[in-house]
């Protein structure tokens, strides 16, 4: 399955590139309540691209703005989970 964003996709490039071990929720796909580091490239590729397949949404100018949502939302620390709700919330493309 390819990913509908990617690397390449991103518009901010502040970002840090930790691998993690292939059992931890952001890798496993059950990330719901783990923390989202928005400083984290691989975290903000995986949600971006996980909300965009949940919303059938295809376009990587939309991934962008979603990104820019998040790197410039005053919320705090805050979950998968939270995100999701705020994006649904407050995103419009």
């Amino acid at each position: 399955m390819s990913l509908v964003f990617t690397k390449g996709d991103l518009v901010y490039t502040d970002y840090k590139w930790t691998a993690y071990p292939t059992d931890d929720p952001r890798i496993t796909g059950k990330p719901d309540s783990t923390y989202l580091n928005r400083g984290e490239g691989y975290e903000i590729v995986y949600f971006i691209d996980r909300y965009m397949r949940a919303n059938n949404w295809s376009n990587k100018n939309t991934g962008q703005k979603i990104e820019k949502f998040l790197k410039t939302s005053k919320s705090g620390k805050q979950s998968h989970t939270d995100w999701r709700k705020e994006l649904s919330n407050n995103f419009s493309l």
